[in-house]
């Protein structure tokens, strides 16, 4: 005997809204679990996708203090450095200070990246050229552009804060990123010009943030970080070098434990929604009583009965799931508080697996009540 499909929809419907408000629930937790997914795992492929092959040396007194610009001739003369390029966050303001408007801003000398970052990120030739002989140009990710609706040709101006002083610069590139590693949301200038307009204003000067180091062999990173370190430890700026996975897990260590943490929510949100679809599918059974006697006196077992039950709760529970992972997907590859969003195969398939553990507990009972419910019992009772 065929499933009664017309029967279960006429069923949903009975009652839709009721089923519209499950579905619902059932969608806006299953969302929230694949937002909150998709954070970890963006933690986690981006500490994954880290280049084994670069370090980053960094101040050992906070990774916002600065170091002499000098030290970039120190670090170049080991023979284990292949190439090596300063970024110095420059901060600024663009527009105003809304988070609409924030991203990252670094100066940096553009042959050096090229030579330590060319392999991460997509850009035009062209781009490559006119960025690194005009001094007042910059490039930009693709996410910012998207964001700001930034055209190339377009000149901005940036506000200075820790560097004094406004730039004009035009936007000669749009670059895409090849690794998670590698953020789409930052924006490249030259150092040298926001160097002199800051020293032109009495700003700070001759400063860097890091400088990223090029490995000739990624075995020779613990020798030289030590050994870079060792150089500047009686100095004025004393140094620490990490490998770029143990740097990268300094922003999202800032966050706490926060897979703990997204889990206890995610839990919660989760044990709240299989009360609200539990209650829903006890209603549903309470007021389907008479219907359940007449189903058992056309000739409806007690178990293709408690199947109807069960098969209706999966159903409402499902359907929202899917929606809720397809809402998420969106987000994969968007830079959030320093980590680059990830929405893998793996996010649909444990939220539709847990939409449909939901749809199965929350109408196991409902069913079995259906299922053990006689049919002189059923007819007698009123709703």
């Amino acid at each position: 005997m065929r499933f009664p499909l017309r029967l279960l929809i006429a069923h949903l419907m009975k009652n839709w809204f009721r089923s519209l408000l499950t579905l619902i629930s059932v969608f806006v937790a299953i969302a929230i679990f694949g937002f909150l997914r998709m954070f970890i795992v963006g933690m986690e492929t981006s500490l994954e996708a880290a280049a084994s092959n670069k370090l980053v040396t960094q101040s050992a007194i906070s990774l916002f203090s600065h170091l002499p610009m000098r030290l970039g001739q120190d670090i170049a003369d080991h023979q284990e450095v292949e190439s090596s390029c300063h970024w110095t966050w420059f901060g600024g303001i663009y527009i105003d200070t809304s988070p609409d408007h924030i991203w990252g801003r670094f100066g940096c000398d553009p042959d050096e990246f090229r030579a330590v970052y060319g392999d991460e990120i997509d850009l035009p030739e062209e781009a490559w050229q006119e960025w690194r002989t005009t001094k007042t140009t910059c490039i930009v990710g693709k996410n910012v552009a998207n964001r700001e609706k930034f055209k190339v040709g377009q000149t901005i101006t940036l506000e200075g804060d820790l560097f004094l002083g406004n730039l004009d610069l035009e936007i000669v590139g749009i670059y895409k990123s090849r690794t998670r590693a590698f953020d789409e949301d930052t924006l490249f200038m030259h150092w040298d010009y926001m160097n002199e307009v800051s020293k032109q204003n009495g700003g700070r000067h001759d400063r860097v943030s890091t400088w990223t180091i090029l490995l000739d062999d990624e075995k020779n990173g613990p020798t030289l970080s030590a050994r870079i370190d060792a150089a500047n430890e009686a100095s004025d700026h004393r140094t620490r070098t990490l490998n770029m996975r143990a740097f990268q897990s300094q922003f999202t260590s800032m966050w706490g434990n926060l897979p703990l943490f997204f889990t206890i929510i995610g839990t919660i949100v989760l044990v709240a929604c299989l009360m609200v679809t539990a209650n829903t599918m006890f209603l549903n059974a309470r007021d389907r009583v008479r219907e359940v006697g007449i189903l058992k006196t056309l000739g409806f077992g007690p178990k293709r009965v408690m199947m109807f039950t069960l098969v209706e709760s999966m159903i409402l529970c499902v359907v929202g799931g899917a929606l809720g992972v397809l809402a998420v997907a969106p987000m994969d590859g968007r830079s959030m508080m320093f980590v680059i969003a990830a929405v893998p195969p793996s996010t649909f398939v444990e939220g539709i697996a847990i939409a449909g553990l939901l749809g199965l507990l929350s109408g196991i009972a409902p069913a079995m009540m259906a299922m053990r419910l006689s049919i002189v019992e059923a007819v007698r009772k009123r709703a």
